[in-house]
């Protein structure tokens, strides 16, 4: 990631109908979970940053989260992003809705939709 952003952390129900058959609910539990956020661009030029296209976790049985929109209202505060000059630092949190059982959380920072690399961040 030599010269790009740097990311750090400080930090459904569905149903299932069979033919003749009475229909089964499985409800699953979520719980939203917000990640502080700590970004340093350290590069020479100016960087964009989006928590949508570039942020997102992954528990221990391999799901993926992305950000989701009703965490991040709950969660509250203004999500780093936006175009970052050469040495500016945003913070912020990103909010994520996660099964609530999940466990093994990493936090994936995606900077190589700008040629910046990846960050992996196992979260407590």
């Amino acid at each position: 990631m030599a010269g790009g952003p740097r990311a750090a952390t400080s930090v459904a129900s569905g149903a299932t109908d069979a033919p003749r058959c009475t229909q089964r609910l499985f409800a699953l539990t979520k719980t939203f979970i917000a990640v502080e956020l700590l970004v340093l661009n350290q590069g020479a030029q100016s960087a964009n940053l989006s928590t949508l296209a570039q942020m997102s976790l992954k528990d221990g049985e391999g799901r993926r989260y992305t950000i989701d929109l009703l965490a991040a209202m709950a969660v509250g505060g203004a999500a780093p992003q936006g175009e970052l000059a050469p040495g500016e630092t945003v913070r912020g949190p990103v909010g994520f809705q996660v099964l609530a059982d999940a466990s093994g959380l990493l936090f994936i920072f995606d900077g190589d939709i700008f040629g910046a690399g990846k960050v992996f961040v196992q979260l407590p």
